[in-house]
């Protein structure tokens, strides 16, 4: 789905082949010591990234900000297909209804 404003794995997906073709293209001696510094750049583009789109959900710009709810459900949707797979989403639901109230943010 496409999130405005948001960004997303497609970006990394897609820098990243220009990436490795510049890396295949160092001479032997170099692209040894480039290994270290490739996965370093990729590590810290992708954590950036996740670190942008967490920083995102939690702020007070993101159009469901001012839906009350768990911060971890504000994140991400993990939670809640966690507790699908264990067939206790109803009484999960109503737990957070019951503390939160009528309208309750339980996705990202």
């Amino acid at each position: 789905m496409y999130r405005r404003y948001e960004p997303s794995w497609q970006y990394f997906a897609l820098s990243f082949p220009a990436a490795l073709w510049s890396w295949r293209r160092l001479p032997p001696v170099a692209a040894a010591a480039a290994d270290v510094s490739v996965v370093s750049a990729a590590s810290v583009a992708l954590a950036s990234m996740f670190a942008s789109m967490i920083a995102y959900r939690i702020s007070p710009w993101h159009p469901l900000a001012r839906y009350p709810g768990p911060i971890l459900h504000k994140i991400s949707k993990i939670r809640v297909a966690i507790s699908y797979l264990g067939g206790e989403d109803y009484k999960s639901r109503k737990a957070l209804h019951d503390q939160y109230g009528p309208v309750v943010r339980v996705g990202a």
